[in-house]
């Protein structure tokens, strides 16, 4: 959601699917409007400044209901 990487890109860099990053950062939560997928380099990229994340995934996942 942050670089668009298509799945088979991120499969063909990866080798793998392009992961599921929690957006409150709860692992125990699995509602479908906190999760978002994320390559492997976003993923890593976002474990900083988290409430700054959270806030921007969960506006974006609002704007795109």
């Amino acid at each position: 959601m942050l670089c668009a990487i298509t799945e088979v890109e991120h499969i063909e860099k990866y080798n793998c699917k392009i992961p599921i990053h929690h957006i409150t950062y709860d692992k125990m939560c699995i509602n479908e409007d906190k999760l978002i997928s994320l390559c492997h380099e976003c993923n890593g990229r976002v474990n900083s400044n988290r409430t700054k994340w959270t806030n921007y995934f969960i506006k974006l996942v609002e704007e795109n209901k």
